[in-house]
């Protein structure tokens, strides 16, 4: 069975434009802050290129 970088680039690709959305403030992202106990500050503290690094790490 060949193997489709392509088609996994693509279910990556999707799947991050989800996350956007999905975790944006304006739909359900302050309603997940408020379950997990994030705020704003934790939020900008933390390092963006391992936290999508590994999204796409795992999501290979």
């Amino acid at each position: 069975m060949p193997f489709n970088f392509y088609a996994i680039l693509a279910a990556t690709f999707v799947s991050l434009v989800v996350g956007f959305i999905w975790y944006n403030p304006k739909v359900f992202g302050t309603i997940w802050m408020n379950e997990t106990g994030m705020t704003e500050e934790k939020a900008r503290q933390s390092n963006l290129l391992k936290v999508f690094g590994l999204t796409i790490f795992y999501l290979f």
